[in-house]
């Protein structure tokens, strides 16, 4: 009886520590969130790396290459299109047709991604283009348009906590 008062005022911080966690991104992440909503934290990885090396270092981070369904793609373009230290950079993403060819997914829960307008470069339906070669998602400069590339180019990266 004694210990319960203590126990449960224990078990109340270590919720509120939880659940703060959740209110705002750590160190390195910057949030892209719409007003009021939780929190979609986004790190950029400046070095150059394969799409596999750069997604290991996002799951290092505890998250994954980055997943950018609606406006959140044109929030991200847009971020990088201001910023001078990413001119002319291209970034992976984490998209893949690995596993079947011609079906584009997110890697981190295999959701289908919509091929065309708006993500797709160049709004025409002729990316992805690269068939069996080219399985794996990045965004290029200028427009920041979703490409199919081969795997082991050195790209930066876009990392996400999920």
């Amino acid at each position: 009886m004694k210990w319960t008062a203590p126990l449960a005022v224990a078990a109340a911080a270590l919720c509120l520590a939880s659940i703060q966690a959740y209110d705002e991104c750590p160190e390195g992440f910057i949030d892209f969130a719409d007003v009021n909503m939780s929190p979609v934290c986004m790190s950029f990885v400046h070095e150059n790396t394969s799409w596999h090396e750069t997604r290991n270092h996002c799951k290092s981070m505890n998250g994954d290459l980055g997943q950018l369904t609606g406006n959140l793609h044109q929030k991200v373009t847009h971020f990088i299109k201001h910023r001078p230290e990413f001119e002319n950079k291209t970034f992976w993403i984490g998209g893949s047709d690995v596993t079947m060819e011609g079906r584009w997914v997110w890697v981190i829960d295999d959701t289908d991604i919509p091929r065309g307008t708006p993500h797709w470069f160049p709004c025409n339906g002729s990316e992805p283009d690269g068939g069996s070669f080219q399985n794996y998602l990045g965004l290029l400069p200028p427009g920041y348009y979703f490409h199919s590339l081969n795997g082991y180019g050195f790209r930066s990266g876009i990392c996400q906590l999920f």
